[in-house]
């Protein structure tokens, strides 16, 4: 699992004071790639909706079923997502895979299991990883990550 330090530029974490809370609509790095968002809050919210027009793909993923978010906000993401436009999982991100140094996957584990998302790019808004080289360094056993699954069926995507 990568720690925050080691993240590739394909990762955007998003913060109070970070500088990136307007969505970059027309920047070449968003435009027809598959995005992932990570996050229930206005952010991540505000970015779901601002790559709609932009992105080839955008996945919503929040780790339950409540937004902290503008009421009507949260109708939009749920409008576009019964009309197709984005996907919604619930479910907590659990690894990133990068390939030469790309974001390629994003692992995320749900009630049913774990799916696999491909992904050009990621938005975290919130924590992403847990840092579980600090646990291990803490001394509580570190469990390494299984053998990956196979892509969901709804997940898979032509390669970029």
């Amino acid at each position: 699992m990568a720690s925050s330090e080691t993240l590739s530029t394909d990762v955007l974490t998003i913060g109070r004071g970070s500088g990136a809370e307007v969505v970059p609509s027309c920047s070449a790095l968003w435009r027809d790639r598959r995005i992932v968002v990570a996050g229930g809050n206005a952010q991540a919210i505000a970015w779901t909706l601002g790559l709609l027009p932009v992105a080839g793909d955008v996945t919503l993923v929040h780790d339950n079923p409540h937004f902290d978010a503008a009421p009507s906000d949260v109708d939009a993401v749920a409008a576009a997502h019964a009309s197709m436009q984005i996907r919604l999982v619930e479910g907590a991100i659990r690894r990133l895979v990068e390939v030469r140094g790309r974001l390629r996957a994003v692992h995320v584990v749900t009630r049913r299991g774990e799916v696999v998302l491909r992904a050009d790019r990621l938005v975290a808004c919130g924590p992403l990883l847990p840092p579980t080289d600090l646990a291990a360094t803490a001394g509580p056993p570190v469990r390494s990550a299984p053998p990956e699954p196979a892509l969901a069926p709804d997940a898979q995507t032509a390669p970029a």
